[in-house]
């Protein structure tokens, strides 16, 4: 799959909304080396079909922003070689059923997915959210630091049960801050990144 045209880059969300797309810095950060030879919002409430464009790089938040099925047609629609940047999946509902129709899936965080062995999965760790990046480079070494752990993300099932208690049993210094939800988060931090 070696474009020497690169890519255009068709996000199915709006990346300027920082509540929409929180992976994006971290996109930027991991394609950065990526040849982009143009960038296009494909996205109204739900996939447009508009932009029809050849070696396409579709970042999608499904199925929190577009549904699977709706993903699936979208990318039937598009010329080879397709690659979709999957984001925001945490319960595994997008599977083979959109992956299929792929050249090459990227998604965010690991999973065992059925179904998908024939599928070329490049699945990555999660990366920071959007306005986090570290700007100067390499942070300060863990030994120097504040704070022995830092978590941002939603309070639910394992997290708040499990992950929570777990660290806090860390030796360190440490304070949890709780928000109403994602834009109030980050309103308490660096908003440089826009």
């Amino acid at each position: 799959m070696n474009t020497t045209q690169g890519w255009n880059l068709i996000w199915l969300l709006d990346p300027q909304q920082r509540s929409q797309c929180i992976e994006r810095d971290w996109f930027r950060y991991l394609f950065a080396g990526v040849p982009i030879t143009a960038e296009f919002i494909d996205y109204a409430d739900k996939p447009l079909r508009s932009q029809q464009q050849r070696n396409p790089l579709v970042c999608a938040s499904s199925p929190n922003l577009t549904s699977a099925e709706d993903l699936a047609n979208y990318l039937q629609s598009l010329p080879r070689p397709r690659v979709l940047y999957h984001m925001s999946d945490e319960y595994l509902q997008v599977g083979s059923g959109v992956y299929e129709h792929c050249d090459l899936v990227i998604r965010n965080g690991s999973a065992l997915f059925s179904g998908c062995e024939n599928i070329n999965l490049l699945q990555l760790p999660l990366g920071f959210g959007v306005g986090f990046e570290n700007r100067k480079g390499m942070g300060t070494a863990a030994s120097k630091r504040q704070n022995c752990w830092a978590f941002l993300g939603k309070m639910k099932h394992e997290r708040k049960d499990e992950m929570l208690p777990a660290l806090q049993l860390l030796p360190g210094q440490h304070f949890l801050r709780k928000t109403l939800n994602w834009a109030e988060a980050l309103s308490k931090f660096n908003s440089s990144s826009t």
